[in-house]
């Protein structure tokens, strides 16, 4: 840091610069070729702002907090968006703006905590769709083996499997339906958004079996327990309501508030 102007001091490393975010006779803001904020000051305004030392401080904690958020699944867009907000909060609290210093840092962790929500929508959905075309290919392959009699498959044989396949498609829609209102953690990986989905549809495939199960034990609902196709059709529609029972499952990506400790 020198008392030479700012603007004097970084011509020669303009190169650093990504882009600007404030400039003045006594300090510069900006964002590296990193993507990460960066400033300069001069000595002479380091010792004006001296005496505010301690709250300077805490806000540097806090954006530094913030710039640890994981940014690499975003585009570059989304990530400068980002940045440039924490490069605001940096200038008000240079300039003693405490205050608003702040609350541009809880805007800025508010909008990547909304990037963040949607990438984890569009994983789910993403590994969701996956899963349905496997489990769409194998229940056009048992119909199309059912009904062409290519293999020695008994009706209950073929329902259990088609119940298997259905309760999967149950729970993949309800997982599906669940997505604008359900919040995931970001910050588990994509990897565990899609073993998360093939748990849940994994799930629904068992409560599928375990619905036709007991209707053809004649444990629940007797009067449907037959092998006519009307019959068949009610053992898949219950198998598909049955799959989306896996909402009831905890999920391990669903971020919770602590409001209450005793509680």
């Amino acid at each position: 840091m020198s008392d030479v102007n700012i603007h004097d001091r970084w011509k020669d490393q303009s190169a650093s610069i990504r882009q600007v975010i404030v400039s003045s006779e006594k300090y510069i803001v900006f964002i590296d070729h990193e993507i990460d904020i960066d400033w300069e000051t001069t000595d002479e305004f380091d010792q004006e702002i001296e005496s505010h030392k301690t709250d300077i401080n805490k806000i540097k904690n806090l954006i530094s907090l913030s710039e640890c958020q994981p940014l690499d699944h975003h585009n570059e867009k989304i990530r400068l968006n980002y940045k440039r907000m924490l490069g605001e909060a940096f200038v008000r609290m240079l300039e003693l703006d405490f205050e608003k210093a702040i609350e541009m840092i809880e805007i800025a962790k508010e909008y990547i905590s909304q990037r963040n929500l949607e990438i984890s929508r569009l994983w789910i959905l993403t590994s969701s769709f996956h899963i349905l075309i496997i489990y769409g290919i194998l229940c056009i392959a048992i119909s199309i083996i059912s009904f062409n009699r290519l293999i020695n498959l008994s009706t209950f044989t073929t329902e259990i499997l088609l119940s298997f396949v259905v309760g999967g498609i149950g729970a993949i829609v309800s997982l599906i339906l669940r997505l604008g209102n359900t919040h995931f953690d970001y910050n588990s990986g994509q990897k565990a958004h899609l073993y998360e989905c093939i748990a849940k549809v994994v799930i629904g495939s068992f409560a599928g079996v375990l619905i036709y199960t007991l209707v053809r034990i004649k444990f629940i609902l007797p009067f449907i327990n037959d092998y006519s196709a009307t019959g068949t059709l009610y053992m898949l529609f219950l198998s598909f309501i049955a799959g989306s029972s896996e909402r009831f499952i905890p999920s391990i990506l669903t971020t919770y508030k602590i409001q209450d400790k005793e509680k």
